[in-house]
């Protein structure tokens, strides 16, 4: 991600403040409601508003600005939001900017148009032995202090198979490779079953289905970047739809969350 977003609240109020001239500017009346502004905050729901980096690139804006945004679009396939509870930083990365194994086999994967979407693409998978699929989001991009979930936002078609239960796990990259990672890997279980031991998938409103990946804590400082990654190997499997990847704060976990080894030098995370 280019470094104009490493000043997030710039970004989003230069955003705003665009968007809010066009509305005013396209408005019948001189008087403009204010009660839309602070409803919906969640990124599922509303238009997204599209930037471009050159235009907010020097620009001041207030950050109270902040508590209007519904979400704001990226230009890759990454949109951030606010969380409705806290006022923090999400993010849900694309389908686009996932890493998908095969996902240049159009035998294996097809990539279309979901009405539910907020993505001009998705993932639907036709029939793969071999289902790896990485998110990365660099630290810095997200809230400082703050316990994050990633979650796999997906849905099924009706002739899902293989489909049960999967490997998931998240890493700092620079702290730890794939294989050690493999190991603290936890079950996921992608359909509807009655087992606390893994995490369950909740539905939701917009028509898409949450799987927990993992949490991890962002340490103030922390700079690297943090991988969530879901696995499975042992079937064959057809009929997953995947929308993207979500980062959003977390109070409820029932494992110590993941901290990096920079923030465990500074002897901050007690």
């Amino acid at each position: 991600m280019s470094k104009n977003y490493d000043n997030w609240e710039r970004l989003v109020a230069a955003v705003l403040l665009r968007e809010e001239l066009r509305r005013v500017a396209l408005s019948p009346s001189s008087i403009c409601s204010q009660s839309s502004a602070f409803t919906s905050l969640s990124p599922y729901h509303g238009s997204e508003k599209y930037i471009n980096h050159q235009q907010i690139k020097n620009t001041n804006c207030s950050s109270m600005s902040l508590f209007s945004i519904r979400s704001v679009k990226l230009l890759n396939d990454a949109s951030f939001f606010l969380d409705e509870t806290t006022g923090k930083k999400c993010c849900i990365v694309g389908a686009r900017d996932l890493k998908i194994s095969l996902a240049d086999r159009p035998q294996n994967w097809n990539w279309r148009f979901d009405a539910d979407s907020r993505f001009s693409e998705v993932a639907e998978l036709r029939s793969v032995l071999r289902l790896d699929i990485r998110a990365k989001i660099k630290a810095r991009m997200l809230q400082p202090r703050t316990v994050y979930a990633a979650c796999l936002v997906f849905k099924m078609v009706e002739e899902a198979a293989g489909l049960q239960s999967a490997k998931a796990m998240i890493r700092f990259v620079n702290d730890e490779s794939d294989r050690d990672a493999a190991k603290r890997a936890r079950p996921v279980y992608l359909q509807l079953v009655n087992d606390t031991k893994g995490g369950n998938v909740v539905g939701r409103a917009d028509g898409w289905t949450e799987v927990e990946m993992g949490n991890f804590y962002v340490g103030k400082g922390d700079d690297g970047e943090v991988e969530a990654r879901l696995l499975e190997l042992r079937r064959w499997k057809t009929g997953l739809v995947v929308e993207g990847v979500v980062f959003r704060p977390t109070f409820t976990y029932t494992e110590t969350p993941l901290v990096s080894k920079k923030y465990k030098l500074m002897n901050v995370w007690g």
